[in-house]
């Protein structure tokens, strides 16, 4: 059963098909047993040009080819992308996003509530009683 066919040349970018990335390419499509990377067909390397960068491309079910990431200019992609494509895809990663969130707001809101208990028994406490004594005449 033949793969799938990238385009060639996009946006003035060229499919990347030299040697010195074809372990990472082969690592992209067909998977990383090490990593538990299962591999994905749809990505493709592509070089651009000008800035002398790499991207991942994913070719989607409806033709387009939609930016995954870029390298930095001169700095071709090494097998630690594959850990980072990882992280951000929803199926290698369990995190529960969403409780990460709810965790991190009730702690910012646990701190602002010591804050604010630390304030009232330092500062406003002492200058009620304070007050409360005066007007007593104590």
């Amino acid at each position: 059963m033949p793969g799938i066919i990238h385009p060639e040349h996009v946006d003035g970018r060229r499919l990347w098909m030299d040697g010195t990335m074809s372990d990472l390419v082969d690592k992209l499509h067909f998977g990383d047993s090490a990593k538990g990377w299962e591999g994905d067909e749809n990505l493709a390397v592509y070089f651009e040009p000008i800035q002398r960068r790499w991207e991942i491309r994913r070719l989607e079910g409806n033709g387009r080819l939609v930016m995954v990431c870029r390298s930095k200019p001169d700095a071709p992609f090494h097998d630690g992308i594959i850990d980072q494509l990882m992280m951000r895809d929803q199926k290698y990663n369990t995190i529960d996003r969403h409780a990460e969130v709810v965790a991190h707001n009730e702690a910012v809101e646990a701190a602002k509530d010591r804050e604010f208990a630390e304030f009232v028994a330092e500062e406003s406490a002492p200058r009620f009683v304070s007050a409360i004594r005066k007007d007593a005449g104590w």
